[in-house]
């Protein structure tokens, strides 16, 4: 994705809570539906983040309207922020919920019903308290059907921070960790799996690691991090300062492959990090000879 495309893609993305076109906006900007759609989870994921850090001093002011019947969707759209994580927030704000695990009960709302009955109108009525404690709002039987129907829902369509995103998230890392594993041994290059090299002692390791250097477009990678994201600039950079530099200090130059595309430009960023989209084919490698032990 160009500059261009990407400073539109970020003119079009709709405040945190609602669901937007991504179709409409892949012909838009003439962008792949599934670049588009890892670019938007990525835009999104770091937009809350930053949201919930503003908005935290906000969160027992927006608990007390929805005690008094505003709904889940229409708050998490006014904080910017994903109703799960609205969710979460809400739950470390009242008493009864606190030995509840919040993920918990995300994927299974059925588990408040094991709280015990509270005195939620007198939520409505009692004064804003301090960040992150809200005193005397418990739950009504009113209060706790309504809270289960709304955590079902945002769960459903909560693309950023439900469970089901989390775990989507995590199966696709591994099944294109899996995928960067075959195409290696398709192309006859060993390596070092993430999990070998934790067992000989390394801490921070890449995906894969070389077990003899290879040449791609021309340069030389000895380690190969798999992302199953898109690589906007801002991740890109942060990942550089959080991991790729200390692959480097390591092993030496390496490559990062974005599977969902990346921000033209990233390949000049750093001389000894090769950013790709894909394994490169055959042509596009040369395979160091590996030399025989001596005697």
């Amino acid at each position: 994705m160009n500059s261009e495309q990407y400073a539109e893609f970020e003119s079009l993305l709709p405040p945190l809570g609602s669901v937007p076109n991504l179709e409409l906006f892949a012909k838009r900007l003439r962008v792949p539906y599934d670049v588009l759609s890892a670019a938007h989870a990525q835009a999104a994921q770091l937009q809350s983040w930053k949201n919930h850090i503003s908005a935290k001093h906000r969160l027992p002011g927006l608990y007390k309207r929805y005690v008094s019947g505003e709904t889940l969707a229409e708050l998490a759209c006014e904080a910017e922020l994903p109703p799960c994580l609205l969710v979460r927030r809400f739950l470390e704000l009242i008493p009864e919920a606190q030995g509840l695990k919040a993920t918990h009960v995300l994927r299974n709302p059925k588990l408040l019903s094991s709280l015990p009955d509270g005195h939620a109108a007198a939520a409505a009525s009692c004064e804003v308290p301090m960040p992150m404690s809200v005193d005397q709002q418990g739950l009504s039987a009113a209060l706790l059907s309504r809270l289960q129907a709304d955590i079902m829902e945002a769960a459903e369509w909560d693309t950023v921070s439900s469970p089901q995103a989390d775990l989507m998230r995590s199966v696709l890392g591994q099944e294109y960790e899996a995928i960067l594993a075959e195409k290696l041994r398709c192309a006859n290059i060993a390596f070092f799996s993430e999990g070998r090299l934790r067992q000989e002692g390394f801490f921070k390791t890449p995906d894969v690691k070389l077990e003899v250097p290879v040449l791609m477009h021309g340069q030389v990678v000895t380690w190969i991090d798999s992302k199953a994201m898109f690589g906007s600039e801002r991740y890109h950079m942060q990942q550089q300062e959080l991991q790729y530099a200390k692959y480097l200090n390591r092993f030496g130059p390496g490559a990062v492959i974005y599977w969902f595309g990346f921000y033209e430009g990233l390949e000049d960023l750093h001389p000894d990090v090769l950013v790709l989209g894909d394994i490169p084919d055959s042509s596009d490698i040369l395979q160091l000879r590996q030399l025989p032990l001596l005697d």
